[in-house]
């Protein structure tokens, strides 16, 4: 089955980042910027995976200037993906001393396992996930070393931390030497009713080894598919999450060549619209590669998939080239077409119940003062419900 690749009236230097930090070799265009291109491999977080790519390819960075940005953003980013690894097996262990399950999220053991290699992506959060009903204890544990949330007045009733697991996914804590970012998840997805987060699977499902520590992390399909939503949650706003998928799907190590189990698990999980999107999207935003023959399968047999991976390649040629982070606002609609691809996939169509629970749900700083009991909430999410829509209609009191 033949795909068509993505545009190639791009930037030289937006095409030589897709390029060098994917799989396969290329040589940019004499006329690329290199401050540009490394500007630009700085916002997309993909400096370390760039650097890889101009030292395999034997490529000469031709400004004096933008070799020495280079070298101290590497030097840099390394020293901090090693000091992130050495933190995670600190973490495991607090954790597991706590006799609180725990599994990491991308980051180092991501790293390890795509490339082999623990400063092969560029560090960025700590995302972590628990069982919701420990989420006191890992807060606890957390504190013990020296991480604190700026929501722990969300830990002053037993309400408050029933609605903090009811309406989030998620709460972030920061070093107290402001050295690292934990995100505690109690859950992969924002909205559960519609993608199951399967403790089974999350929790000793396997290992990646970190030094002599052996680090939990879920089961390689659900990280994979994680990853697939994840992308399409943000938009692809980070070259670095797409060349995550680019990478998996290219070696096929995550899942040791076998991706049956994957198409199995997003059909079960409403979610292969998002997978054939996805892949689709990583196939053909660089240099093309063979798809594995399942792949292959679900791509042909999802209807919208290559609509859905269309109006994601445009939204990506927009914005990956800009020099700055693009504003949401900006694309509304495409925040929308997103919303339906990372929600709408397969047989499920929870579009309506997705809208619904973003409107009413709370701001962290609403859980905060609002400590009313469950009975009481449904008035409240009428009440914000209103409200919300008045604000994006514009309509004044």
């Amino acid at each position: 089955m033949a795909f068509q690749t993505a545009s190639r009236t791009e930037s030289p230097e937006w095409r030589a980042l897709i390029a060098l930090t994917g799989p396969g070799s290329f040589l940019p265009d004499a006329s690329v910027n290199w401050k540009a291109l490394i500007d630009l491999a700085i916002r997309h977080k993909v400096c370390l995976l760039l650097a890889h790519g101009v030292r395999q390819s034997g490529t000469a960075i031709s400004c004096p200037e933008a070799q020495v940005r280079m070298d101290a953003a590497t030097r840099t980013l390394t020293m901090r993906a090693l000091a992130h690894a050495r933190l995670i097996t600190g973490i495991i262990e607090a954790f597991h001393d706590a006799r609180v399950p725990v599994s990491i999220l991308k980051g180092a053991p991501l790293s390890s396992i795509i490339h082999g290699d623990l400063t092969r992506r560029d560090p960025g959060d700590i995302d972590m996930i628990i069982p919701p009903e420990r989420l006191l204890d890992a807060c606890n544990t957390l504190s013990t070393l020296g991480f604190s949330t700026e929501y722990a007045r969300l830990f002053e009733s037993e309400t408050k931390r029933e609605n903090l697991v009811r309406y989030m996914k998620d709460l972030g804590f920061v070093h107290n030497s402001r050295a690292a970012y934990v995100e505690c998840h109690w859950r992969l997805f924002p909205h559960e009713t519609s993608i199951q987060t399967d403790p089974a699977r999350i929790f000793g499902a396997d290992t990646v080894l970190i030094g002599d520590r052996a680090v939990p992390v879920p089961d390689p399909v659900e990280t994979f598919l994680h990853l697939c939503c994840h992308g399409a949650w943000h938009l692809w706003e980070r070259l670095k999450w797409l060349n995550d998928i680019r990478w998996i799907v290219h070696t096929g190590h995550m899942v040791s060549g076998d991706w049956s189990p994957v198409v199995t698990r997003a059909r079960e999980m409403g979610l292969t619209r998002v997978l054939a999107s996805t892949v689709l999207v990583a196939h053909r935003i660089g240099e093309p590669f063979p798809l594995p023959a399942a792949l292959r399968e679900v791509v042909a047999q999802t209807e919208g998939a290559q609509r859905d991976a269309d109006t994601i390649l445009a939204h990506i040629a927009r914005t990956g080239p800009l020099a700055k982070d693009p504003d949401p606002k900006m694309f509304a609609l495409m925040a929308l077409a997103s919303k339906r691809i990372r929600m709408c996939s397969g047989s499920r169509s929870s579009v309506p119940a997705t809208l619904v629970s973003d409107l009413i749900r709370p701001s962290y700083e609403e859980l905060i003062r609002i400590d009313l009991p469950a009975p009481l909430h449904g008035l409240y999410a009428l009440f914000r419900t209103v409200r919300v829509m008045r604000s994006q209609m514009g309509i004044k009191r």
